[in-house]
């Protein structure tokens, strides 16, 4: 890389990531302009890749490794 000045190393263990999304919304309507909702979202990552910085010896080097990832949320809205 020479902009950072670093040196790129691959990693012949990668696999391809893998992603599971989920998003399910449940939404009442009481009256006429009222609503309430409540939703969902869900992502898992599978064998998921991000960049690793390592410096040694004043070099630095970019590498890249598996990592876990998870990510999920829960909204409750209400419109009056």
């Amino acid at each position: 890389d020479f902009v950072r000045n670093a040196q790129l190393l691959g990693n012949p263990n990668l696999q391809k990531t893998d992603i599971l999304n989920s998003d399910i919304k449940f939404e009442l309507y009481p009256k006429s302009g009222e609503n309430i909702s409540i939703g969902f979202f869900g992502k898992k990552f599978f064998n998921p890749i991000e960049n690793k910085t390592v410096i040694e010896a004043e070099q630095e080097a970019l590498n890249y490794r598996k990592k876990g990832l998870t990510n999920a949320k829960i909204s409750i809205d209400k419109t009056k």
